[in-house]
């Protein structure tokens, strides 16, 4: 057996299997590359003589997570993107000076780098790879019912203010951090900051580069001659957007197999009538996008239960934040979101009105049994924290609300999503929420017809 055979579970994908579609499923995951060269650049990262031991503990369809420990004790994650990871280099370099910026500049709690790279071509290990700083602490998804009142609210206020950092930072273009040295010249000089900005516009190693967004590459879209950002403003952003998507159609998309699984109805499998339902859509959205205030672009990450690492017994116990792969600069009213980790979705007998006011229990609670209660008192403070965040949340980062109580929200921010996704979630989604806007039309709109009226093929 070769050395590099001897590692082949670490280029598989082994944690399970698909039905339909199996080889090329494996075959998108996997990863080939020198095991020996990794451990030696990890080794001199932290400055030891040598890797003691490397075991891979988690992989996806976009990366492979490795643990490796060293002679002098210490130890590093070493991450490793899959070729679904699109495009190589730019999302890798991207990613990167992402976690520095908001490690170093926003000041939130994110790993340190170590070590990366972002051309394969160049490097001993024959695949790109971010070397970064091992968080001891726990998944906030393992403990958030196990933790008391304060401990969850000390978790909520940290979440709360990262979400802050993010809708506060106003950046000049939509696209994604990039290091200067990454991106092309032309764009090195441009401003990071928006207008008015409190400080210097300019940064000494920042900059906005293409727009990392793994549905605007994803499919062969890397390879299209067309604008991949960044973007001045909103308008430039979703004209690119339409233009790269109806582009992919024509050049690249391809009429299914019969015996396809993903083969949708005939009309559906036709691009022309992708590209005319895109162009409807577009034609209506400057009517019903939010004032250009709620346009600036800002950086933003999900915070989902499995990125955040917590230490809950301590005052700030959101230790890191991970997962920042494709995050980018995008409008504030595409990216301001809730912290779904503190949604309740617990029994539905605990109900939480639509008014902002506490939870309330079952009419019959007091006739219940001592351990259904118990049961139910465990569930209502669960369901108390969803209203203590988004108390704070109210408080500090106002504009969240202003967007998700905003009259036809859902169907603005979900259809500008959908426009790079109808080939392969069909174009039921885009339809509806057109036909949902033209139903309003009089409310949105009301001195305007409704330009191409929705329904028509």
């Amino acid at each position: 057996m070769s050395n590099m055979d001897k590692y082949e579970s670490f280029f598989r994908y082994t944690s399970g299997r698909w039905l339909y579609n199996e080889k090329e499923q494996l075959a998108i995951r996997y990863v080939r590359f020198n095991v020996d060269a990794l451990k030696k650049v990890a080794a001199e990262a932290v400055g030891a003589s040598y890797c003691t031991d490397i075991r891979k503990t988690h992989e996806g369809a976009f990366n492979k997570i490795f643990m490796l420990r060293f002679d002098n004790n210490a130890e590093l994650v070493a991450k490793i993107p899959t070729p679904l990871v699109s495009p190589p280099h730019l999302c890798t370099a991207s990613e990167v000076a992402t976690m520095d910026y908001v490690r170093n500049v926003m000041g939130l709690p994110v790993p340190k780098v170590f070590g990366w790279c972002s051309r394969a071509e160049t490097t001993d290990v024959g695949a790109e790879y971010i070397l970064m700083e091992k968080i001891d602490g726990v998944c906030l998804q393992d403990c958030w019912q196990a933790m008391n009142a304060d401990e969850a609210k000390a978790a909520i206020n940290d979440v709360v203010d990262a979400q802050c950092h993010f809708a506060h930072t106003r950046f000049s273009q939509i696209g994604s951090l990039f290091y200067k040295d990454d991106v092309d010249l032309s764009l090195r000089d441009r401003p990071l900051y928006a207008n008015g900005t409190d400080g210097n516009s300019e940064s000494p190693r920042f900059c906005i580069g293409p727009l990392m967004r793994w549905d605007l590459w994803c499919h062969d879209r890397h390879t299209l001659n067309v604008d991949h950002g960044p973007w001045p403003n909103l308008p430039s952003f979703l004209s690119a957007l339409g233009r790269k998507q109806s582009e992919w159609l024509r050049l690249v998309a391809a009429n299914r197999s019969q015996r396809c699984a993903l083969r949708r109805a005939p009309r559906d499998e036709s691009p022309d009538i992708h590209i005319r339902w895109i162009e409807r859509f577009l034609t209506v959205l400057p009517h019903v996008v939010p004032p250009v205030e709620l346009q600036v672009p800002v950086l933003w990450n999900d915070l989902e239960a499995t990125s955040l690492v917590v230490q809950p017994k301590d005052h700030h116990p959101v230790k890191a934040i991970l997962d920042w792969q494709y995050s980018h600069l995008s409008p504030l009213f595409l990216q301001v979101r809730l912290c779904e980790a503190f949604l309740f979705e617990g029994d539905e007998r605990i109900t939480l009105p639509q008014e902002f006011s506490m939870p309330r229990k079952p009419p019959n609670y007091d006739s219940l049994p001592d351990d259904e209660r118990a049961y139910l008192d465990r569930e209502y403070e669960l369901a108390v924290r969803q209203r203590v965040y988004e108390g704070l949340l109210r408080e500090r980062v106002p504009v969240t609300y202003t967007l998700l109580e905003r009259p036809h929200q859902m169907q603005t921010h979900l259809g500008i999503l959908e426009l790079s996704r109808t080939w392969y979630n069909g174009l039921h989604q885009l339809r509806d929420y057109l036909i949902q806007l033209q139903l309003w039309w009089d409310d949105i709109a009301p001195s305007v017809p409704f330009p191409n009226p929705a329904g028509r093929s």
